[in-house]
């Protein structure tokens, strides 16, 4: 399951509003919430979607069972897989036996080096066959279990893409965004940029206030300037579940001079 970007540059806007009492000055951002992981769920193989697990909008733990692929196909090759593994078990066993007894006559001169040579040899490719059938019964298991496709962390799922009963072809299923935490992401002014790194280093644990409301935690301050701006992200938590990923949130945050 492939991550990928799904929110774009969203620049902010800044105003500033003097502390006369402290000397400090206030910056007020416009940013938006970002989803801490977001994920489009993606089968790994292809087949008829049997079962969707979930509600729509729906909270799902780590783990859970999202959708379920029919796996017979991929059940009648694995047990294809272990009869052919179970001949070439016979097949190796009568070549060890047939090379213990060439070994046993050349010991006697009853025959040739070369025939005992070509009893290893043929010992020996059964014993290659081997080890290719348990890979290829690696493989046919991990497909089989691939048929189950779960949640790989826990978030909210969205609208599922894909019907009940559709053949698929790796293509995505749904999204899942975790939302607790949340990122909140500001494209501030470069012109705060020293102030607000001064502020990350010298404090034991920045804050912002989102929203009038509830205190963020600072987490960095981008090391790249785009077009005059630069990316200050904060993390809050999101237990009652008041945000969502694409809001927009407005933030304060006290510069001392």
């Amino acid at each position: 399951m492939k991550l990928k970007p799904l929110w774009p540059l969203l620049i902010s806007l800044a105003f500033i509003s003097c502390n006369k009492q402290d000397d400090s000055k206030i910056i007020s951002l416009e940013g938006h919430f970002i989803p801490a992981q977001s994920v489009e769920i993606k089968p790994l193989v292809e087949g008829i979607l049997s079962e969707i697990h979930f509600l729509d909008g729906a909270h799902v733990e780590k783990g859970e069972l999202l959708f379920t692929i029919d796996k017979a196909p991929y059940e009648e090759k694995l047990e294809a897989a272990h009869l052919k593994k179970l001949v070439i078990l016979k097949k190796m066993q009568i070549a060890a036996e047939n090379a213990d007894r060439y070994r046993s006559l050349l010991l006697h001169s009853y025959i040739q080096e070369s025939d005992y040579r070509q009893s290893l040899l043929e010992l020996t490719l059964h014993e290659t066959a081997l080890v290719e059938s348990d890979a290829e019964l690696r493989f046919l298991q991990l497909q089989v279990n691939n048929c189950r496709i779960v949640a790989p962390f826990t978030g909210v799922i969205g609208k599922h893409y894909i019907d009940k009963g559709s053949l698929i072809h790796k293509e995505p299923l749904a999204l899942l965004n975790e939302v607790d935490p949340l990122y909140v992401d500001f494209f501030v002014d470069e012109s705060f940029f020293a102030s607000l790194n001064n502020l990350l280093k010298t404090e034991s644990n920045p804050t912002i206030l989102i929203n009038d409301s509830v205190r963020a935690s600072l987490l960095f301050l981008d090391n790249t300037i785009s077009n005059n701006k630069v990316l200050l992200r904060a993390q809050i938590e999101n237990k009652e579940g008041k945000f969502c990923p694409g809001q927009k949130a407005f933030g304060k945050v006290t510069l001392p001079r």
